[in-house]
């Protein structure tokens, strides 16, 4: 496998691995809790490469993902309290766990790989640089089976519970009457978000995996009726936006990650566009034909 065909891979698992969570996140206007947990993750990171010696451990995703559902937790039982409102606590909790994330970037690790840049907007070509290979075939990148096993674990998740997601999402009351653990529902999509953010993180950084997460989802709210229309436009729009943004970066040789996120906005805009001159169209000929209505009636 080439290296190019390596890094398309990359960009198109990592895309769709991440825009599934983003569907409910969305459709629970929780969009801004990514932004937190992509940003507290850091710490966590930087501690488990502390601890194990390791950039490349497994252990650092688990650390990540805890700190990350810290973020979480934390905000919900300022919320409780009464005192803070919980965007208020997202915003007391994850500056300060960046920060001390970066302290520990630039003490520990100056210089290397895992710097504060890549951090901020990942590097999806250096994360598709080392190769799973056997003696006969080259397996592609070895991030891009990582990133395989979190889409599995992800699938996993919102196929089993996909019911009983959708009734808490919009009708949070009826489903903890009928017996569903909404709560523990919540906490799992919130682990979910932080496995995916934490794996994505070296393809898109802390910035850049929000936009993978949440613009594929905001365009199928935006064009879809049915939940099923919502999941086809956010996988298509993933798909689309990481392989027209990968051929875009790889003429120009710019960073691939930073247009992938690009062309997904870009994608939002059309679609934003298109939304608003059918709803004006839509208006136009409904007030036309009011109006019809009321000059006939008075004809009569």
């Amino acid at each position: 496998m080439s290296i190019r065909d390596g890094v398309l891979l990359l960009a198109l698992v990592t895309a769709l691995c991440c825009a599934l969570p983003g569907i409910f996140i969305v459709l629970r206007k929780q969009s801004m809790i990514t932004d937190a947990i992509s940003h507290a993750v850091l710490p966590g990171i930087v501690l488990g490469a502390i601890i194990t010696g390791k950039v490349n451990s497994p252990l650092l995703i688990v650390g990540a993902a805890l700190t990350g559902l810290l973020v979480v937790l934390g905000a919900e039982y300022l919320d409780r309290s009464g005192l803070v409102t919980e965007d208020g606590a997202q915003g007391l909790l994850f500056p300060a766990l960046f920060s001390l994330g970066v302290i520990l970037l630039s003490v520990y690790y100056k210089g290397s790989h895992l710097s504060q840049r890549s951090v901020l907007t990942g590097d999806l070509n250096f994360a598709a640089f080392i190769h799973w290979e056997t003696e006969n075939y080259d397996l592609g990148p070895q991030y891009m089976w990582v990133m395989i096993v979190v889409l599995l674990i992800n699938i996993a998740y919102l196929a089993l519970f996909w019911r009983e997601l959708v009734m808490s999402t919009f009708d949070r009351e009826h489903a903890q009457t009928i017996g569903i653990k909404t709560g523990i529902l919540h906490y799992g999509l919130m682990a979910l978000v932080a496995l995916t953010i934490v794996a994505a993180f070296k393809a898109a950084g802390s910035v850049l995996v929000i936009a993978f997460l949440i613009v594929p989802a905001a365009i199928g709210v935006l064009v879809s009726k049915t939940m099923w229309q919502m999941v086809a436009v956010t996988v298509g729009s993933s798909l689309f936006a990481a392989y027209l943004g990968f051929e875009i970066a790889y003429q120009l040789k710019i960073s691939t990650s930073p247009m992938m996120s690009l062309v997904e906005g870009a994608v939002f805009l059309v679609a934003f566009s298109g939304m608003f001159i059918v709803r004006w169209v839509a208006q136009r000929r409904a007030k036309k034909e009011s109006m019809a209505e009321v000059v006939s009636e008075s004809a009569l």
